[in-house]
């Protein structure tokens, strides 16, 4: 495979990085915000402070019916295609590699899936091998698995996951997830870890979700990122 970076800039005329664009996107999230607004609402108050990471990294913006979205999408499928799986670990490796240079970390972890999926996610063989190639020496643990009893799996509840405290107590967590949407599953992982008894957690999501259509000027964020032909060498995740 050739650099990350060369190969990710292959793919720039539908995939763009998830850069912070002032009076469209959220400071925070990179999500769609109000005219005069830096952060989006959910940001703003649906979330308690205390919610969010140390740091939080976004890799691209993936749109629902876009190229971008399907990657993400197929990538996890039952006959996923071999691009959409070479593009995330790409970005993956990108990801923990920056990580690594700006943040201690302990240990790489990443965010379960709360479905019924039979087997390991296909984002954690992903995320094993972006930790080796990138000089991990570790392994990528399975620090929270789902919760029991959960009533909205995609909200902020912390009770959604359960922690294997004997992993995560005292340590520096970089936790890692292909996409954020609304973000209280990514929030609610987070939440967990400190209670779990983190140190610190940054947090890595491989994508920025976006839905189709322009009500919320999804279409201008798109199209706005694309047109920046920023060159992934030069993007920061965090």
């Amino acid at each position: 495979m050739v650099a990350a970076h060369v190969y990710l800039n292959r793919q720039a005329n539908y995939l763009a990085p998830a850069i912070h664009l002032p009076h469209l996107t959220c400071l925070k999230c990179r999500g769609t915000v109000k005219s005069g607004f830096a952060r989006c609402y959910k940001c703003e108050r649906a979330y308690p402070p205390n919610a969010f990471p140390d740091a939080m990294g976004f890799g691209i913006y993936a749109q629902a019916g876009q190229q971008s979205g399907s990657v993400m999408r197929r990538y996890k499928g039952e006959q996923p295609v071999l691009l959409h799986q070479t593009i995330v670990l790409a970005l993956a490796m990108m990801g923990v590699r920056q990580a690594m240079q700006r943040f201690p970390i302990d240990v790489i972890t990443f965010v379960p899936s709360l479905s019924d999926r039979k087997g390991p996610h296909p984002l954690a063989r992903i995320i094993n091998q972006a930790a080796s190639k990138t000089g991990y020496r570790g392994n990528v643990e399975e620090a929270l698995k789902a919760g029991s009893g959960m009533d909205n799996p995609r909200g902020y509840a912390t009770s959604n996951f359960q922690t294997q405290e004997t992993v995560v107590h005292g340590k520096n967590i970089l936790l890692i997830d292909d996409t954020w949407a609304s973000g209280g599953h990514f929030l609610s992982a987070t939440g967990a870890l400190r209670q779990g008894g983190a140190q610190s957690v940054i947090g890595l999501s491989l994508a920025r979700w976006l839905k189709d259509g322009n009500e919320y000027r999804e279409n201008d964020i798109m199209k706005t990122a694309l047109s920046k032909r920023v060159n992934f060498k030069n993007y920061s995740f965090f």
